[in-house]
């Protein structure tokens, strides 16, 4: 017995020895703040670390941590969306972990995830979860979800009674954010380098595609639809499948939908998988951090097999391959639901991290599809006229 206690007040001293603070702030809410710190917890009884956590809400999160951190302060590390990572490089705010992160490491993730990691320096975060767009549908209505365009809309067809105010499918039709997938799916781009492309083929092919999903002979979409009425549908089986994103599924199950996920369906014309925009959550280091070696083994740790099982709890996909591999997670009930995530981010997009992008690029695509999609007539045109607005744009935002 004694011996026992002697090696345990050793263990105790030697991480008292070599144990580090270390702070982290995020904006993570309700289940998924719970399995967070449970990870954490974990962490610090293996390591000896102390980690202080922090909440702060979205805005706040970004704004302080760009405050403190010019100022010299703030957190060793900060668990947020890669959206906001533009506004941290922007100001040289993070450190590169790529002295931290090894080829293997890197070669588990899903690659899109992980190019949301990363700029032309090199490695700035770790995903550990990732949120995208996919199609969900109604299980108790849809047995086998769309593999192509054309059975998306024969399948939508046979549930739209619009006097009965049933549809095939909804969406927010004028949201560029979900509208870019169908661009991908004709093989068009939205920005490269300096070029914008409102006026190529791809793009006014969408634009045809999608007005015909709620105007015309093959409309299976409510005309007009936005975010809640296309949930208000979905939540009362008026509508079989929506196009949505990771964050609506705890919402789902509360309801005690049986739903699926599934892919975009393949484009009938192209051949081509549309691919919508992924966004992981990050973990990223600032330069600031003093301790950063043990701030990169909290990062290794919140990304590891066991860590990203259990915030597969919260509703969270994965990160790293092997997590589905693994029998607990194939035998949890949100198993093929993450999994249908996982099937589309093989088949997705990272934003282009840069203000052409939002200043441009999307300011411009929703005032397009909010004029093209609801009125009738040649899209070329104004296509034009878009591409013009969005090149006079581009020199003031560079």
């Amino acid at each position: 017995m004694k011996a026992i206690v002697i090696i345990f007040l050793a263990l105790s001293l030697c991480h008292s020895l070599y144990a580090d603070s270390i702070e982290l702030w995020h904006r993570w809410n309700a289940d998924e703040r719970v399995q967070l710190i449970k990870n954490i917890s974990k962490f610090e009884v293996v390591t000896g670390h102390k980690v202080i956590v922090n909440y702060y809400d979205y805005r706040t999160l970004t704004a302080k941590f760009i405050n403190q951190v010019k100022a010299g302060k703030g957190p060793d590390l900060i668990l947020t969306s890669s959206s906001r990572a533009f506004y941290f490089l922007e100001e040289d705010l993070l450190f590169s972990i790529d002295q931290y992160v090894s080829n293997e490491k890197k070669s588990r993730f899903i690659s899109s995830t992980l190019g949301d990691a990363q700029d032309s320096e090199g490695f700035f975060g770790l995903p550990v979860t990732f949120k995208l767009l996919a199609l969900i549908y109604n299980r108790e209505l849809i047995k086998s979800p769309p593999q192509t365009t054309d059975r998306l809309i024969e399948i939508g067809k046979k549930f739209t009674d619009v006097n009965q105010g049933k549809y095939g499918l909804a969406y927010p039709v004028d949201s560029f954010y979900y509208h870019a997938a169908w661009i991908a799916g004709f093989g068009g781009k939205l920005l490269d380098g300096n070029k914008v492309f409102f006026n190529s083929k791809p793009h006014i092919q969408a634009a045809y595609f999608a007005r015909s999903l709620h105007l015309g002979d093959d409309a299976i979409m409510p005309e007009g639809v936005n975010y809640d009425l296309m949930l208000s549908l979905f939540l009362n089986r008026k509508v079989p499948m929506i196009i949505n994103g990771t964050w609506i599924i705890g919402k789902l199950l509360n309801e005690k939908m049986d739903i699926g996920v599934a892919k975009f369906p393949k484009n009938s014309k192209t051949g081509l998988y549309p691919k919508p925009f992924v966004a992981s959550e990050l973990i990223m280091m600032s330069k600031n951090s003093k301790n950063k070696s043990s701030a990169y083994q909290l990062m290794d740790y919140l990304t590891s097999e066991s860590a990203q099982l259990l915030n597969s709890r919260a509703g969270h996909p994965p990160t790293l391959q092997s997590v589905y591999e693994l029998n607990e997670f194939k035998s949890s009930p949100t198993y093929n639901i993450l999994s249908g995530f996982k099937a589309q981010a093989e088949h997705a997009i990272v934003r282009p991290r840069r203000k052409a992008m939002s200043l441009v690029v999307t300011k411009v695509a929703n005032s397009m599809l909010k004029e093209v999609l609801f009125q009738s007539g040649p899209i070329e045109d104004r296509a034009e006229r878009f591409q013009k607005q969005a090149i006079q744009m581009l020199p003031k935002v560079q």
